[in-house]
């Protein structure tokens, strides 16, 4: 596109400047003339200097419309890695909560049996010795992974927020170069 234009504008100008000798031999030189067809020309070259500025600026609106584009498209796929993030972060927290409420469920039901003298103090000791080691061992692998993705959770939330950053500077150079801003 701005070869096409560079090329009318260079064709326009080897026309005026073949045509002015060719006017000028057939007519007698007298310096208004002369100074007339240096103002037209001049008027000419500032008009295509203008066509030539407003083509560049709209080739470069062009340009960032597709780097918008691009990174809106770029966006989508982080956006569905984060949510999908958030849900497994919501999953082990939701086990976590579970263990812990099943450890303490287990508690108040022993104590009840020992109340009830179903079974001994010392028995229920024994249980919740056994029950506890698997429980807690369970209860560090969730943590582990629950840490795991809450840090993938906060680096896709920062690189959507540089990104979503970077749109918005785009857009903001295009509604510049449109005239809009």
């Amino acid at each position: 596109m701005r070869v096409t234009v560079l090329g009318a504008v260079v064709a326009l100008v080897v026309i005026a400047l073949t045509a002015a000798p060719a006017s000028r031999a057939q007519e007698p030189v007298d310096g208004a003339g002369l100074e007339r067809e240096v103002r037209a020309l001049n008027t000419t070259l500032s008009e295509l200097v203008e066509l030539l500025r407003r083509q560049l600026e709209s080739s470069n609106a062009a340009v960032l419309m597709q780097r918008v584009q691009l990174m809106t498209a770029r966006i989508a796929p982080l956006e569905e890695e984060l949510r999908s993030s958030r849900s497994e972060r919501q999953g082990l927290e939701n086990n976590l909560n579970e263990i812990e409420l099943s450890v303490a469920s287990f508690e108040a039901q022993l104590e009840r049996e020992v109340e009830e003298e179903k079974i001994t103090a010392e028995h229920a000791r024994n249980l919740l010795e056994q029950q506890r080691p698997p429980l807690e061992q369970r209860k560090k692998q969730l943590g582990d992974q629950l840490w795991t993705v809450q840090q993938r959770v906060i680096d896709l939330e920062q690189r959507l927020d540089r990104r979503r950053t970077e749109i918005e500077t785009w857009e903001g150079e295009i509604d510049r170069a449109l005239g809009l801003r």
